[in-house]
């Protein structure tokens, strides 16, 4: 106690400036250390499974934009399945990727598509829509990009939509092949 009495009130206040100096410069490092989520965990090591990564960078835009990904995509519980946007560097080049999350066997029939998908053009915002008269000539096949998609055919199932206002692209697994359109 007499420590203290000799220290003063300014001495003091000094201890007690320096703790909360060291507990800010404790508490910044360890929030710096903590890795940074733009989706949810699960997601992101599913991407790292697939030697994809987050887009760290995703919500730094100057417009209204969704999430980098969404959940139920194929029928059943929403939690079963998920589409995602992920990037893998080559060269310090950026490549983007739509990969898709499913339960195991539950890519089947129709929706036996690859479940990675590079994509050319930077990731937008993810939903889900499903519109029964649709055609399917509205698409066009991303592994042939000139072949439109067939003219009897019409949405079955879920699309997955990349949108920002005024600009979307769909994606749609027909046949075990991706189907792409395009809006402006």
């Amino acid at each position: 106690m007499r420590g203290f009495a000799r220290l003063g009130v300014q001495g003091f206040m000094s201890i007690n400036y320096i703790a909360l100096l060291v507990f800010i410069a404790f508490d910044v490092s360890a929030a710096a250390a903590d890795p940074k989520y733009v989706m949810p965990r699960e997601l992101v090591e599913h991407a790292r499974e697939i030697g994809c990564a987050q887009i760290e960078d995703f919500f730094d835009v100057n417009e209204m934009i969704g999430p980098p990904y969404v959940y139920g995509y194929l029928p059943g519980p929403p939690e079963d399945s998920a589409a995602f946007w992920c990037e893998k560097r080559k060269g310090g080049e950026r490549q983007f990727f739509l990969a898709i999350k499913a339960k195991q066997g539950s890519l089947v029939g129709s929706l036996a598509c690859p479940r990675l998908i590079a994509w050319h053009n930077p990731p937008h915002g993810l939903d889900i829509y499903r519109d029964l008269n649709e055609s399917l000539e509205e698409f066009t096949y991303l592994d042939s990009p000139k072949v439109k998609g067939p003219r009897d055919g019409r949405v079955l199932h879920n699309v997955i939509r990349s949108s920002v206002p005024g600009q979307s692209t769909t994606f749609y697994c027909h046949e075990g092949r991706w189907l792409v359109g395009s809006r402006h």
